[in-house]
């Protein structure tokens, strides 16, 4: 829409992000997620599949909020130590934010206050630094 006008994939300092992990049933257990949640414009739903990347790791899972300012991905593998988060639908990247991703920006849980089987966030990020 507006190609003409409209040079993709948009930067704007207004996009922003968050992330941290998180317990998610999935497949009738708990899992540790990594989720992105990302804010600053309207994200429109489509009859397309959204996408969320970090550098070339893809979110397992991408929800958007039913009034549309946010949206949170769901990593379920390590993302990349560093790199440019993208959001879009299909194959076309539509977003990509400014402020790169780093893993020491993600908030991690209490590991002591985590059930033993999911004492495993070294696995998604390595030893804390």
């Amino acid at each position: 829409m507006f190609a003409n006008l409209v040079r993709y994939p948009i930067e704007n300092d207004l996009l922003q992000w968050e992330s941290k992990v998180v317990v998610r049933d999935h497949e009738e257990a708990p899992r540790l997620f990594v989720r992105l949640k990302l804010t600053g414009t309207e994200f429109p739903i489509f009859d397309t599949i959204p996408f969320v990347r970090i550098g070339s790791v893809s979110a397992r899972f991408v929800d958007i909020a039913d009034d549309r300012t946010s949206v949170k991905a769901y990593f379920d593998t390590a993302p990349p130590a560093r790199g440019r988060i993208e959001f879009g639908y299909d194959d076309q990247v539509l977003l990509r934010f400014p402020r790169g991703f780093t893993r020491a920006q993600v908030a991690r849980l209490d590991e002591a206050r985590l059930p033993p089987a999911l004492r495993y966030q070294g696995k998604l990020f390595g030893p804390r630094g």
